[in-house]
């Protein structure tokens, strides 16, 4: 909630979404109080005993448990906080000018949207407790790039970590994470850092974190490969507390994989209630996902608490047995005080890291050091063999022609219905009809990957995996000829998946031209834009795909790839939102410096812009839920979460990877009423029944105006 001031410029970020809702009057709010006092007692009793364990039975370093326990109590500085700013946002304290009106919103630059309050003495405590809990959000933002210092001191010290104390360790960590924090929290109340900054260091963090881990397990898995391989040169440096310290590591590494499935399922749902709300998708309800949005960015520490608890048996045995209602129905057992190396323990860790890096199958020649990266989870799986796989067989078959007669529906409504320029028009539709160049290379390594056609030296061996630097996991064949048709398509699979990832890029690049052209865009008819567009991304992803398919390219540059255009695309988005919203504000308040600069083109392209803009909102949330289902199926997969259904989980995943074209197709249809009109009345069976209107296409000239400046025959006929 952003808080303005009378008489002043200065502006308040307030962590809180709704301010004198007066929920506090409907009889529902009783329950819903209830539950929130009871899930808040709950989460405070699961961070006690986590904490305690945590410092009693020493799984792993003691510093590390002092800095995970750390974390966890500033739960309660974030619970204190909200308990202060409770009363504002349910409506028991009324702030502002027009008391009876209730404030909705996380973040605006439109003063009609904000509080305003008299002077910052109106509101006072809801001031101090607001910077007490964006203190807690980026404490825990910044939490496991703390911990992952620490795991780097204890590499630093690998020889003698565990011998010599070293607790200024924790507590320097700690203050530094304070110094950072404590003034960040403060410029972000006060709104001197922008809201692209403040949303890019949760990126940058995020990013920090993920690529820390991943260099950290490299380096601690050849440490501990050397040892067991007695390959270290200078002999003196293998010790008993080097190998204890990378073990403890790999252990430290395991349990973040652990945190990683439950950080994305619950970071999946927080951002899926936030789109919900932010897009107004449940009018009529939106006290209730307020405050169901509350609770679960409260409930961070629950999750990361029963996360940890249950990763050592130690540490969850301890915990349920000091559950008062379940200790009297436990078995009595002996709980290890402190960790025990089990043989198979390190192993296994390794194996789940393998796992999360295994990324498509990968197959080697004999007698060659060439490999190829094919974009498949499993080769020989046989399922073609078993009875299930017919229906499924229909299913993938109706899916693909229902997805084929909905893309080449939308292309023909975009290119005749025109909502936007046609340029891009035309980039729409060419991203999307590579739809079809996914599904017919997809249809040429089916039968590879069914079984249909076994491949490899094994032909009794079923392959399940993605990527692996492990000779003994990759797919070993007698030469390159006999896999010509899966290099082929694997190719153009690969092709069609990275001109999806840099889709979005070209039409970015699109809006820019827009703007850079924003005098005469409409009139002049610059057709090489789009040409240009896509001939300079199939520059790109040809090579890219070839590079991809023969192995050229690190998985993680692979990766990084996928995260850099995505974040280009974000900031770049909304950096022509924030320009384009602001030239339009100039024009309606007639403050532009130069007259001439006003004109009916300029007006219009602005606002096709952020029209534009709304689209890709709205493609977010749609984007949003589809991420969230396919990571959680993948997630799933890596960790064998399905024994013994992987078979139909990896068709699943696959169908959901194809199926981007139809959700795009289908979001993109429903952003506008003329298109999704058009659509539903040229269904063959749904169309009949649906009502015969005119409706988008003729309208009369003054209701054809005023619903929007959308249709460019109606612009051009306006030029005199």
């Amino acid at each position: 909630m952003i808080v303005s001031f009378q008489n002043s410029s200065g502006l308040l970020w307030l962590p809180v979404y709704s301010i004198n809702d007066r929920v506090h009057e409907s009889s529902f709010y009783l329950f819903l109080a209830i539950f929130q006092m009871f899930i808040y007692c709950c989460t405070g009793y699961v961070i006690v005993k986590t904490c305690s364990i945590f410092l009693r039975i020493k799984i792993f370093h003691e510093n590390i448990n002092l800095l995970m326990a750390w974390f966890l109590c500033q739960w309660f500085e974030a619970i204190l906080a909200k308990l202060a700013i409770m009363p504002y946002q349910t409506g028991l304290i009324q702030v502002g000018g027009d008391p009876s009106r209730a404030y909705f919103c996380w973040w605006t630059r439109e003063r009609s949207e904000m509080l305003i309050v008299k002077d910052k003495n109106e509101i006072w405590s809801l001031y101090i407790s607001s910077c007490f809990l964006w203190h807690y959000i980026y404490s825990a933002m910044f939490a496991p790039i703390i911990v992952g210092v620490e795991r780097l001191c204890a590499t630093y010290y690998i020889q003698d970590y565990e011998n010599i104390r070293r607790r200024h360790i924790p507590i320097l960590l700690i203050l530094v994470a304070n110094i950072i924090t404590i003034p960040y929290a403060y410029f972000v109340i006060n709104n001197q850092i922008p809201f692209l900054v403040a949303y890019a260091q949760c990126v940058l963090n995020a990013s920090i974190v993920f690529f820390g881990y991943l260099i950290s397990w490299k380096i601690n898995v050849i440490w501990r490969n050397r040892m067991d391989a007695e390959r270290i040169e200078d002999h003196s440096r293998y010790s008993l507390a080097r190998k204890f310290q990378v073990g403890e590591n790999i252990r430290y590494l395991l349990l973040a994989r652990r945190l990683v499935i439950a950080v994305v399922i619950y970071l999946s749902i927080s951002l899926i209630i936030l789109a919900i709300l932010v897009f107004g998708e449940v009018q009529g309800y939106d006290i209730l996902f307020v405050y169901v949005l509350d609770n679960v960015i409260l409930s961070a520490a629950l999750v990361v608490s029963i996360t940890w608890i249950f990763c050592s048996s130690s540490w969850k045995e301890a915990f349920l047995k000091g559950i008062p209602c379940l200790r009297r129905f436990r078995k009595r057992s002996v709980t290890r005080p402190r960790f025990t190396p089990n043989l198979s323990e390190v192993p296994e860790g390794e194996v789940y890291f393998i796992q999360l890096k295994n990324a498509w199958m990968i197959v080697t020649f004999q007698n060659s050091s060439e490999t190829l990266w094919i974009p498949v989870y499993s080769l020989n799986d046989k399922i073609h063999k078993s009875s299930v796989y017919l229906v499924f067989a229909v299913f993938q078959i109706i899916l693909y022609i229902f997805t084929g007669y909905v893309v080449i529906r939308a292309c023909s409504i975009f290119l005749t219905v025109k909502i936007f320029h046609e340029n891009k028009s035309i980039l729409m539709v060419w991203f999307l009809i590579q739809w079809f160049e996914g599904i017919i290379a997809k249809m040429f390594i089916l039968p590879y990957q069914t079984g249909v056609i076994i491949i490899g030296t094994d032909p009794n061996r079923e392959y399940y995996g993605w990527w692996t630097e492990n000779q003994n996991d990759m797919v070993l064949v007698q030469n390159f000829q006999k896999v010509i048709p899966l290099f082929l398509s694997s190719w153009v699979f690969w092709h069609y998946v990275y001109s999806m990832i840099f889709s979005l890029v070209a039409l970015a690049l699109e809006r820019f031209c827009a703007t850079y052209f924003i005098e005469d865009y409409e009139n002049v008819r610059r057709r090489y834009i789009p040409y240009l567009l896509i001939v300079f991304t199939n520059l790109i992803t040809i090579p890219y795909s070839y590079l991809i398919v023969n192995n050229m390219i690190p998985f993680w540059i692979a990766f990084a790839q996928c995260v850099v255009n995505g974040s280009f695309v974000f900031f770049g988005y909304l950096a022509f939102w924030r320009i384009n919203v602001h030239l339009k504000n100039r024009i309606v308040r007639r403050r532009m410096h130069k007259k001439q600069e006003y004109s009916l083109t300029r007006k219009f392209q602005i606002e096709e812009n952020i029209r534009s803009f709304k689209l890709a909102i709205k493609m977010v949330f749609a984007a949003v839920i589809y991420l969230s289902i396919s990571l959680i199926i993948l997630l799933c997969l890596i960790f064998e979460l399905f024994q013994g259904y992987e078979h139909i989980f990896v068709h699943i995943f696959d169908n959901i990877v194809l199926a981007a074209a139809l959700i795009l197709s289908l979001t993109l249809l429903s952003c506008s009423s003329s298109w999704s009109e058009s659509f539903i009345r040229g269904l063959p069976i749904i169309g009949r029944y649906r009502s015969p209107r005119v409706g988008h296409f003729n309208f009369p000239p003054e209701t054809s105006i005023s619903e929007s400046d959308v249709y460019f025959k109606q612009l051009k006929h306006a030029w005199l």
